[in-house]
């Protein structure tokens, strides 16, 4: 429920700024990127290195400055001892600045920074039944790098590393406290 009223919302934002200044998508202030990434959690949170999906809207508000809306889903498993690995699904979504460096749009690094909430959700395996199956992540915050290559005028890839640390609202049996995961990212985006 909560992706399909961020995507609508992001959608829903792009129609209308881009109805609203026709100059605007011109001067492609706007991009729309979409990837997949693989979360390398550390050894303290119980969930099997995973592969996940995310979606961004930005807004170049400078040629080198965005600041934008961010979604990402993970699906994998957990590492909890003889249960056989139930299934966890985390979702991340906040807010994200980039600064691109360099003035060559065929090649750019870039540098990134993200913050916001979350939920994890698993099935659990009744090993500890006063531990709740699911829990808010209080907050999350990374900060990457990362290097985009561009295809035409509007099109971009995106390879990414960042860092990123989270908390629980409450401990939970996969998560007893913050948490860290390395997370390596492939994107496409499309600038309008």
């Amino acid at each position: 429920m909560r992706r399909r009223l961020l995507v609508a919302c992001v959608v829903l934002v792009a129609g209308v700024l881009l109805a609203a200044s026709p100059a605007w998508a011109q001067e492609k202030k706007f991009e729309v990127g979409a990837g997949f990434q693989y979360d390398m959690f550390n050894s303290g949170f119980e969930v099997d290195p995973s592969f996940g999906w995310h979606a961004r809207f930005d807004w170049y508000f400078k040629p080198r400055w965005a600041v934008g809306v961010y979604y990402e889903s993970v699906l994998g498993s957990d590492d909890l001892p003889d249960n056989g690995g139930y299934d966890v699904d985390i979702d991340y979504y906040g807010v994200r600045g980039t600064w691109l460096l360099g003035d060559d749009p065929a090649f750019q690094m870039l540098l990134f920074a993200s913050g916001g909430t979350g939920s994890v959700d698993y099935d659990n395996p009744e090993i500890d039944s006063s531990v709740p199956d699911s829990s808010d992540i209080q907050y999350w915050y990374e900060a990457g790098f990362g290097v985009q290559f561009a295809a035409g005028q509007r099109w971009r890839f995106r390879i990414d590393m960042s860092f990123r640390r989270f908390t629980p609202d409450e401990p939970n049996l996969l998560q007893k406290s913050g948490r860290a995961a390395l997370v390596p990212a492939f994107e496409a985006a499309f600038r309008f």
